[in-house]
């Protein structure tokens, strides 16, 4: 008796503090692409066509009535349309609310469909092959808007108010001002394009933007940039590799691994990060969606979901390898300087948002204090070897 108390006990512990579950009830286990939802119904993507949920993920229900092309890449809802995008039928679009599919008249129906955005009643379709295309009228008729890209396979798309950021393999981030009639390319300070775009479809770079910053993730790590793209910086450590879902919550930003290291959280704008995989059984991460009370982990092995009260109020392991920490932040004159390594000198760089280096000095030190008096009011980067942090000056 007293062996079977203890091993309930030891299992309601195991469950309280549980953070993600399985979902797959009615779904299947395999490949979630892309996870999208409105204030009522959630729609995954899979290979099998589309599943929809009504009861914040607890039940799915299998909808492929009308695809031709089941193997659905990316689905948005934009108002009472639902669209899919498919690896060779193009863009699928319902009006039941999922229920029936009916595959659109459009010049790239043989190609993969690989990321959707909607800006008012422009919705945006990123094709691997045929670059981007735009429509106004919800899939009647779609326009190409190319001028400017040097590549016409794109990987993901996101809307920051007029601006427009794609990404594109081989090629880097581009920028558009004017809805997509021209683009102009945005890589200084990202890696080397061999570095973040691989042939394959999900190792790509996907733009968001949590608060005032645009983040990037890549193969390299994540990237972050404060002036649109302009300029890019590492804000993850070097273990830190191959992320490419992201989502944000408030000021929590939320990125999937897909060299099965899980989940990733950051709730001081990717300056450190904590892994988030109590209860995930599979850490090769595809997709990542929250919606209302829950951040949802598209996997390898189905759909998991946590609650993101508890997600978020459970610290567990710091990513960040800690090179070194400093104070104060905000500082006015003086920064005070910790470094956590055993190298018999350290080099301390101080870098403007444009990326020029205003500062440098080397140091035996494992503590030292720099002055800053001589820097103007704003933001900058204090970097020593991989790892960057950011501060204010007063």
């Amino acid at each position: 008796m007293k062996k079977l108390i203890l091993f309930l006990l030891f299992a309601c512990m195991q469950t309280s503090f549980s953070q993600w579950e399985k979902c797959n009830l009615g779904i299947y286990d395999n490949y979630i692409p892309c996870i999208a939802s409105d204030s009522n119904m959630i729609i995954a993507a899979s290979f099998g066509g589309v599943f929809l949920s009504q009861d914040d993920g607890v039940t799915w229900s299998l909808k492929k009535n009308g695809f031709l092309d089941s193997n659905v890449y990316q689905v948005i809802i934009a108002g009472k349309n639902y669209f899919a995008g498919t690896e060779h039928g193009g863009v699928y679009k319902s009006i039941d609310f999922g229920e029936t599919w009916k595959e659109l008249n459009n010049k790239f129906s043989d190609q993969p469909v690989y990321s959707f955005a909607v800006k008012q009643n422009n919705i945006f379709a990123g094709t691997y092959g045929k670059g981007i295309f735009l429509t106004n009228n919800y899939g009647d008729t779609w326009v190409n808007r190319n001028n400017g890209l040097r590549d016409s396979i794109i990987i993901d798309i996101f809307i920051q108010g007029e601006n427009i950021f794609i990404s594109v393999e081989n090629s880097g981030v581009y920028l558009s001002t004017d809805n997509g009639m021209n683009w102009i390319q945005k890589v200084n300070g990202l890696p080397s394009m061999s570095g973040i775009y691989a042939s394959t479809t999900l190792e790509d770079c996907s733009s968001i933007a949590p608060g005032n910053f645009i983040i990037c993730a890549t193969l390299q790590g994540i990237y972050k940039s404060l002036d649109n793209g302009g300029n890019w910086i590492l804000t993850t450590p070097p273990n830190i590799k191959s992320i490419v879902p992201l989502a944000v919550s408030g000021n929590k930003i939320f990125a999937g691994s897909t060299t099965y290291e899980g989940v990733f959280m950051s709730t001081d704008n990717g300056n450190t990060w904590f892994t988030k995989n109590t209860g995930l059984i599979s850490k090769f991460i595809y997709s990542l969606h929250i919606h209302g009370n829950y951040i949802f982990a598209g996997t390898e092995n189905g759909l998991f979901k946590a609650k993101l009260s508890e997600i978020t109020s459970i610290s567990e392991y710091p990513t960040e390898n800690n090179s070194f920490q400093f104070y104060p932040n905000p500082a006015e004159s003086n920064l005070t300087i910790s470094i956590n390594n055993n190298n018999p000198i350290n080099k301390i760089e101080i870098i403007d948002l444009l990326g020029n280096k205003l500062k440098e000095f080397e140091t035996p030190q494992q503590t030292t204090t720099m002055n800053i008096e001589s820097l103007s009011r704003g933001v900058y980067f204090l970097r020593i070897g991989n790892d960057v942090k950011m501060f204010v000056k007063e």
